[in-house]
């Protein structure tokens, strides 16, 4: 049987966009759990359909703690059912030895609590588990599962999902206009989620361009490899394209695209040429980032997803569900656009 293409692109397919929360399941993987003693206390929270934000606003207001107190690892997806450890410090509102468990209110539930020694705070997440539901999928099961065995193989599309450029690509084109000096954005947040928008647009061209020529499980002139086995903080020495391509498949390196920045090593060859033309797709030149040191430094980013566990599925009558986890950073609904959108092709 021929095995289903990669897609190029991240539009999500309309049984996705239209799920009910009860269809997404994502469960928190903590890179470590609390101790049991320490001066905060970690709250296993699970909310449903409640964004990162309104959880926040919702636990500072119930337990007496101020926003910028709470921690956390990770921003969970809003129109889903998620769980996930939330951190709040010792507070005369708060009694520690106090039994928390149960509702905080009708979409919020604490299922556990336990002391540890320090804030939680982003970076301490390894990645996160999602059980999804696809209503209304018709695909015979011999060719999803052709379809799941070469993303569990080759990995997923590191792609960045059509939330990063906000409704109607309003961040993104935000973004655009603040490098190119034509608007100031006055919110230092706002600021780094419209850069942030522009560098993840080029990342996604390099990356389309990449599977439009057949390259995603082979190496080209120019890669610039990060080790698998350190998380990607070491290049990889250079050898050949055949070697190269071999250390792909063996899961030894990984390529890597750009984010641009002022600190961004830039790609040589081919795949320079490539970076190149994803820039002036976008519309904006690497000059434009000249004096924003601070801001948008620049870094290169894993363009293949390994996923931490394989996906499976099971047929339904009403879809097809789907399990998987995936690191941080990696987004569930583009490993689904590429098991699904290929029906359409």
């Amino acid at each position: 049987m021929k095995l289903p293409r990669l897609n190029s692109n991240v539009d999500m397919p309309s049984g996705i966009l239209k799920a009910e929360p009860e269809d997404f399941l994502v469960e928190e993987i903590a890179t470590y759990l609390p101790s049991g003693e320490g001066e905060h206390l970690y709250l296993w929270i699970e909310k449903r359909d409640v964004s990162a934000l309104e959880l926040m606003r919702r636990l500072s207001r119930n337990l007496g703690v101020s926003r910028n107190q709470i921690g956390m690892a990770g921003m969970k997806d809003r129109r889903a059912i998620t769980r996930q450890w939330v951190s709040i410090p010792a507070s005369k509102n708060v009694d520690f030895d106090a039994d928390l468990r149960g509702n905080l209110d009708e979409d919020i539930k604490i299922l556990d609590q336990k002391r540890h020694q320090n804030k939680l705070k982003t970076g301490h997440l390894k990645g996160n588990t999602f059980t999804i539901f696809v209503r209304k999928v018709s695909v015979e099961k011999q060719v999803m599962q052709a379809a799941v065995d070469r993303l569990n193989q080759s990995g997923i599309p590191n792609f960045y999902g059509s939330q990063r450029f906000g409704n109607d690509n309003s961040t993104l084109e935000m973004g655009r206009k603040f490098l190119l000096r034509e608007e100031y954005i006055r919110e230092k947040r706002m600021r780094r989620f419209a850069l942030s928008a522009i560098q993840s647009a080029v990342f996604n061209q390099v990356l389309g361009q990449r599977i439009e020529i057949g390259a995603f499980e082979r190496a080209l002139d120019g890669d610039i490899f990060a080790q698998v086995k350190d998380g990607g903080a070491k290049k990889c020495a250079l050898e050949s394209i055949e070697a190269d391509t071999q250390r792909m498949q063996d899961k030894q390196c990984l390529p890597t695209g750009p984010m641009p920045g002022t600190k961004m090593t830039r790609a040589l060859g081919e795949v320079g040429r490539m970076e190149d033309k994803a820039m002036k797709e976008v519309g904006i030149d690497w000059d434009d980032f000249l004096g924003l040191e601070k801001i948008a430094r620049g870094t290169r980013r894993h363009l293949i997803c390994q996923p931490l566990s394989p996906i499976t599925f099971i047929m339904r009558d009403e879809g097809i569900e789907f399990t998987f986890s995936l690191p941080s950073g990696c987004y569930a609904t583009v490993a689904l656009a590429q098991l699904i959108q290929f029906q359409d092709d």
